[in-house]
């Protein structure tokens, strides 16, 4: 009890510097955090100072293109990202609908997220978010996604990946002049290095199809019914990643969806 009563009192010492200390390290400026946290910017600068004597350590290298986060630093930024996310999920909020944040690289992905997870869970309030790939993994650790869709596995600590059935390219539209003069969608996985022409969405794809009488290559799932496609025998893997342990610890929503 005693070394429990210890632990409380260090931590309690120094949790009101904890969300200006996060601000500094997420945005990498005094002036953009003490926006983000309605603080003046050398208030945020005097938090963080405070926090940095108490531990008697050096949170931030600090230059005139802004911060950068020590190795201690770096810890500390992981371990209060969790306690603030296990703290929220802990509040009781009962008149709030349940809610599910997921992540997808655009732009196919966040179509399928956007039908199929809300027919796998439609008793909880889903927010769907196109984001790139490279910020999935930082959205997931600090709790802004409780998981996110991808076209690459994530082999990160604290990050559990899933590999889902994976989407089947056809070749869409037969009008073509050339066999390799085709529109591909501009997804990392669909697009095709003899492609003359990109289009980062199918609507946007069909009407240079229709202008230019190519054919497109796109994932079948995504085509409206009716299409004339050709099997093109390749895929493009999914994967699905959540933070470790959430899955089984709060597995309702994600064992519909996964």
């Amino acid at each position: 009890m005693k070394s429990s009563m210890e632990r409380h009192r260090r931590v309690w010492q120094v949790w009101n510097w904890l969300p200006a200390f996060r601000a500094a390290a997420e945005f990498q400026s005094l002036q953009r955090a003490a926006l983000a946290v309605s603080l003046s910017p050398s208030a945020l600068s005097r938090a963080i100072n405070l926090l940095e004597r108490s531990l008697n350590e050096k949170l931030f290298n600090r230059s005139p293109t802004g911060l950068t986060l020590t190795a201690r630093g770096h810890l500390l930024l992981v371990a209060t990202r969790d306690a603030v996310r296990l703290v929220h999920e802990a509040l009781p909020d009962s008149a709030a609908p349940r809610r599910l944040r997921v992540g997808a690289a655009g732009p196919v992905l966040p179509l399928l997220v956007a039908e199929g997870v809300a027919r796998a869970v439609p008793d909880w309030s889903v927010t769907v978010a196109m984001t790139g790939d490279e910020r999935l993994i930082e959205q997931l650790r600090c709790g802004d996604l409780d998981f996110a869709l991808s076209h690459q596995p994530h082999a990160v600590q604290g990050i559990e990946s899933r590999q889902l059935p994976s989407l089947e390219l056809v070749l869409a539209g037969m009008a073509t002049h050339g066999r390799h003069r085709i529109i591909a969608m501009s997804e990392p996985g669909f697009d095709d290095p003899a492609a003359e022409l990109s289009a980062s969405t199918w609507a946007e794809a069909e009407r240079l199809s229709r202008a230019t009488s190519l054919p497109v290559i796109a994932p079948w799932c995504l085509l409206p019914s009716g299409t004339v496609v050709r099997p093109l025998g390749r895929s493009q893997p999914v994967f699905a990643s959540w933070r470790t342990g959430l899955y089984a610890g709060q597995s309702e929503p994600y064992e519909r969806v996964v």
